[in-house]
């Protein structure tokens, strides 16, 4: 299968083009001015060049994106993130691709705004979580799945959409593992484990639109979860899964039932091991 990764040259991007290339044809389509053979330049916010970029696909993933931590405009966030996952669903629909994966983030649900006044419902979270974001990148996330969304239920795409937590890679893992740097959900996977999630969503047979939850199983915290999640929230939802929490006391804020089910996909890292996976290769 011939597979177009938009923003396959950026941080997330190098990991699921490893991935998704043991068994795929992968092709890397990015913005960045200069790159290797093989690579096609592309801007999101260029029809144009998309046409040209997805022409032949069989399946396109849309990681392409203003990121989280990158201070841009407001106006600019929601410019490449919304209008530039349009522009990638409906040149697909129109080139004929079988299936796009869009990358997401459970920023889109409002929770990684660190609000003083938000608090998660449960514990615990869930897909089914109220979407309920205020700042740009958070918006432009949910206007996004939106936009998805609604080529599904146009018949126009299949279309599958992820939500990973925080994505650890190399060049942020020692500023994620600081034990004074802020945790807030303690919510994370490693990039390897993503890239693996990216290439189940390709591979399964009838995944879903989702949006799934990417999550590891365990925290970036080494202290127990319900412990620091008290002190991070002020205090815990009413409603906490207290014996999931008995039984794996770093357990995540995040459920990833609905992934494994959907896709047949588990993360496999722990915080114990992302410098060795990272570091060393997986």
């Amino acid at each position: 299968m011939r597979v177009v990764v938009t923003g396959g040259a950026g941080r997330l991007g190098r990991y699921v083009c490893s991935a998704v290339m043991r068994h795929h044809e992968v092709v890397v389509a990015d913005r960045a001015a200069t790159v290797p053979d093989g690579r096609i330049v592309v801007d999101v916010l260029d029809v144009e060049s998309l046409r040209k970029a997805l022409a032949g696909a069989d399946a396109v993933i849309h990681l392409a994106g203003v990121d989280y931590d990158f201070h841009e405009r407001g106006e600019d966030t929601l410019r490449v993130n919304a209008l530039g996952t349009w522009n990638v669903l409906e040149v697909s629909a129109q080139a004929g691709v079988r299936r796009v994966v869009v990358c997401s983030s459970v920023a889109a649900m409002g929770l990684h705004e660190m609000r003083d006044d938000w608090k998660p419902r449960q514990l615990p979270i869930t897909e089914e979580h109220p979407v309920s974001p205020v700042e740009p990148y958070s918006v432009s996330k949910a206007v996004a799945e939106t936009m998805a969304r609604s080529f599904v239920d146009g018949n126009s795409l299949e279309v599958v959409c992820l939500r990973p937590c925080t994505v650890v890679t190399a060049e942020n893992l020692d500023a994620l593992l600081d034990p004074d740097g802020q945790i807030f959900l303690g919510e994370y996977i490693s990039a390897t484990d993503c890239g693996e999630a990216f290439l189940a969503a390709l591979d399964a047979a009838s995944p879903g639109f989702g949006p799934y939850l990417v999550a590891a199983d365990d925290t970036l915290s080494p202290r127990n979860t319900l412990e620091f999640l008290s002190e991070s929230l002020g205090e815990l939802p009413a409603t906490v899964d207290h014996e999931r929490y008995r039984a794996d006391p770093r357990a995540s804020a995040f459920d990833t039932t609905a992934i494994r089910r959907a896709l047949g996909w588990a993360p496999r890292t722990t915080r114990a091991e992302l410098r060795t996976t990272l570091m060393c290769g997986d």
